[in-house]
C-alpha cells in the first residue's frame, strides 16, 4: 500500500513536471511570436 502510494505520487510529480513544462513551451512560443510579429 505505501509502495503504490510512493508510486502515485511520483507519477503525479511527473504529470505536474510535464505540464509546466508544456505550459513554459506555449508561454516561450508566444513570446517570440509576439516578438517576431
Amino acid at each position: 500500500m505505501a509502495l503504490d502510494r510512493k508510486v502515485l505520487a511520483d507519477g503525479t510529480k511527473l504529470e505536474r513536471k510535464a505540464c509546466v513544462r508544456s505550459s513554459l513551451r506555449k508561454l516561450h512560443m508566444h513570446r517570440s511570436r509576439s516578438r517576431v510579429g
